[in-house]
């Protein structure tokens, strides 16, 4: 069988975007800063149905999921733009984005924000 083509785009809650849409982005460690200057990562949890969504939280060091560095095209997305609850998309400058979680080709996971 050959490998899969395509990275998983993940469901992202209405709840966590508006938290995150409420953060600034933090280039330097690829991650968003809340109201505390906090810094808060981007990861992949399983919700009660069995499906993959993404969530957030200050800590690495708790988790066994990896933490995904956010790209700044992402953090454009989700800071700048809108939820539209019917897709579960982002629209931002007129384009609508979902995120998926990928790999840069340094074998990092990455969150990266791609037009629907």
């Amino acid at each position: 069988m050959p490998p899969p083509q395509t990275p998983p785009q993940l469901a992202m809650p209405e709840t966590i975007f508006d938290d995150l849409n409420a953060m600034s982005y933090d280039a330097t460690n690829q991650g968003f800063l809340d109201g505390n200057n906090a810094l808060q990562y981007l990861f992949v949890e399983v919700d009660s149905n069995g499906y993959a969504r993404w969530t957030y939280t200050a800590s690495t060091s708790t988790v066994v999921n990896l933490a995904a560095r956010v790209t700044q095209l992402t953090a454009d997305v989700i800071i700048g733009g809108s939820y539209q609850s019917q897709s579960g998309a982002i629209n931002y400058n007129n384009q609508n984005y979902k995120i998926r979680l990928e790999r840069d080709s340094n074998g990092v996971a990455i969150a990266h924000a791609h037009t629907v």
